[in-house]
This record gives structure tokens, C-alpha cells and sequence, in this order.
């Protein structure tokens, strides 16, 4: 299958939906080490999956434009093992998932002028950095992805996930050659290794990362994040790290996870 690079090369393909650049900037959320399935396919664009599906994002001026890739066909022996396609996207659908996973429900520009008059350090440097947000991520794979962390850089543990993803994870489509494949499900990764997984060479901060997947809260938890991180800490993670890790997971928006690694 084509990457699709551009509105311009399959107009039909594409569809926008109205984000200036000062409520969400690409370039500056997906490259941050929040998610780690997402690179810069080609200038101003940015591949990778979201919920079971490929997608290619850009911005023009105050549109964000994107393109869902469908699923290629299985061999016999990968239909016989692998779970049924996911459905073809409506509109609607496909904007309420992009809504919900960079909560642009939340007005960014009213929260940065509320933190520039309390904290002049941000006021400093509030301009060269707008548009940038917490990603409301599946929280399976957010704190997987956060046990990956210790001690790496985000091109290291990038490598890692999607070693994860290939060995564990739905084959979804070959874009240009490249394989993308779907997060792994928690049964799937608790579950028999598949032989394929003797290449992953995932070196995993915790001893148990199966007890830790299974203490992720639900979303619709009412509880805060930052006190339920701290009341129950995931089994052998650093709480600072389950406290970062469950906040994106559960994609509240009263408290802002911060971390020192790049």
C-alpha cells in the first residue's frame, strides 16, 4: 500500500477538521515521548496507529487534516490466528477518536495564559512552544510503554514497542514496505509467547510488567489521577513513573505529568 503523504495526492482520502496551531502542534506533541508509534513519514507529516488503525496526520494553517489506511489481507495461517478486521471509520467516528486522544475539547489557549500569569518561567517561554498537550492514550499501552522508560532515550524505547508490536501485536498494513502492527492486547501478552517473539529483545524496568498491565485504571475512574498513582502504586514501577504513566493512560485533565527525559 501507498503512504500518502499529502491532501493533494489522494484528496478523497482525506478529510480535516478545524485546529489552530496554538491548541495542538504535531511536530512538537507526537516527537515529545508521550506515545512512541508515531514518526515523520515525510515533511509535516506524522504516521503511526491509533486505536487498531494506521493514520497519517498534517496541519495546514488552522486545519488538521488526516488519512486512515485500511487493512491489508492475511495470509491463511495469519486469518486462522489473528482477531476480525476493525470496521471501516465514518467521519464522525474518526474525528471523535482524534478529539479524544489529543482532548481538544480542552481549550489549551485559556490554560496557557492561566500558567503564564502564574509562573513567569513558562510566560518566558509560552511562545516557542505552543500547542502542546497531553495525549489521551489506551492505558495498556501507555503504561507499558512507560515500563519501557527507565533508562532508555526515546529512540531506544521506540525500537523497543514496536519490537513488542511485531511480535505480539495485529499485522494491519504495509505502508512503502514498512509493517505496522496494532498494540497487543493484555490476553496476548499474557498469554503463550508466539515463536516469533525470540527477536524481541525487550529488556522491561519491572520483573512482573503482567501485574502492572493489570493494575491500570479504567478511564472512566473517578478517582484523581496523581492520588490514585500515589494510594496504589503499579507493582515495582517508581511512583513518580506510575504517576506520569496513569495520568496519560487516563487522560485527566487537572493534572500535568512532567519528567526530565529526552
Amino acid at each position: 500500500m501507498k503512504l500518502r503523504a499529502a491532501p493533494s495526492a489522494c484528496p478523497s482520502l482525506w478529510r480535516w477538521l478545524p485546529c489552530p496551531p496554538a491548541e495542538l502542534r504535531l511536530d512538537l506533541v507526537l516527537s515529545s515521548g508521550q506515545s512512541f508509534r508515531w514518526w515523520e513519514s515525510s515533511p509535516g507529516a506524522w504516521t503511526g496507529v491509533l486505536g487498531g488503525r494506521v493514520w497519517t496526520l498534517r496541519q495546514d494553517g488552522d486545519r488538521l487534516w488526516y488519512t486512515v489506511y485500511g487493512e491489508e489481507e492475511e495470509h491463511q495461517e495469519e486469518r486462522d490466528e489473528r482477531p476480525a478486521k476493525a470496521a471501516k471509520l465514518s467521519a464522525a467516528e474518526s474525528e471523535r477518536i482524534l478529539r479524544d486522544y489529543f482532548q481538544l475539547d480542552v481549550g489549551l489557549s485559556p490554560l496557557y495564559r492561566a500558567w503564564g500569569a502564574a509562573d513567569p518561567l513558562f510566560r518566558k517561554v509560552a511562545n516557542d512552544f505552543p500547542g502542546v498537550r497531553v495525549l489521551r492514550q489506551d492505558p495498556v499501552e501507555c503504561l507499558f510503554s512507560f515500563i519501557c522508560t527507565s533508562n532508555n532515550h526515546i529512540s531506544r524505547i521506540t525500537a523497543m514497542i514496536e519490537r513488542l508490536c511485531q511480535a505480539f501485536g495485529r499485522r494491519l498494513c504495509c505502508l512503502d514496505s514498512r509493517p505496522f502492527h496494532a498494540f497487543p492486547s493484555l490476553s496476548a501478552l499474557t498469554g503463550p509467547p508466539p515463536p516469533r517473539c525470540c527477536h524481541c529483545r525487550i529488556a522491561m524496568a519491572s520483573p512482573a510488567p503482567t501485574q502492572c498491565l493489570c493494575r491500570a485504571p479504567p478511564r472512566s475512574c473517578s478517582v484523581p489521577t496523581s492520588a490514585r498513582a500515589r494510594s496504589q502504586p503499579a507493582a515495582s514501577i517508581r511512583p513518580e513513573r506510575a504517576e506520569a504513566g496513569t495520568a496519560m493512560g487516563v487522560g485527566s485533565s487537572r493534572d500535568t505529568p512532567g519528567g526530565t527525559e529526552t
